[in-house]
């Protein structure tokens, strides 16, 4: 079972010791499945700032990122707004109570969505002025109506996965420091 606690017992818990940055790592575009694995660190993932910090997420913070995941198929980048979700990294819970009965602990993400293109945390659609909470191993992911989709369907053009600072970069992990 995961656990997604409220905020409010997120912030009761306190800081804990700083830890290395986590990322939000592209697990898929639309148009560059092929490529993917091949692309340069830097073109796939998002360092996120330490617990506590926010940051925004789109097209005028992070230049050319998503030009880069995208440029198989460019029109995709319509559905990205300039500032799209404001995000920040929430101090690690420990949350007890799971089916086996053992702890789980990991980095957690809340996610704003600044824009009126839905975004999908972890598999939910979160609207404008909306928030939700991402934890380790969930996902971020942009949508849209294509040309080709039925009416009351959207394409997952843009996903995300969020790795906790305890996951060590491989070589085919990008890094963008921000």
């Amino acid at each position: 079972a995961v656990c997604t606690p409220p905020l409010a017992s997120l912030q009761a818990c306190g800081a804990q010791a700083a830890l290395p940055p986590a990322t939000l790592e592209c697990s898929h575009a639309q148009g560059q499945e092929a490529v993917l694995q091949m692309l340069p660190a830097e073109a796939k993932a998002i360092t996120l700032p330490r617990e506590g910090e926010a940051f925004d997420l789109g097209r005028a913070h992070q230049h050319g990122f998503f030009e880069q995941l995208l440029r198989a198929e460019p029109s995709w980048l319509a559905f990205i707004s300039r500032s799209h979700c404001r995000v920040t990294v929430l101090p690690q819970a420990t949350c007890s109570g799971t089916a086996e009965g053992t702890a789980w602990k990991g980095c957690m993400l809340k996610v704003e969505n600044l824009s009126a293109n839905v975004v999908l945390v972890g598999g939910k659609h979160l609207a404008r002025g909306h928030s939700d909470i991402i934890v380790e191993g969930g996902s971020l992911g942009f949508v849209a109506r294509g040309p080709s989709d039925v009416v009351g369907t959207e394409t997952e053009f843009l996903r995300f996965a969020l790795r906790g600072p305890s996951r060590l970069p491989t070589e085919n992990t990008t890094l963008i420091r921000l």
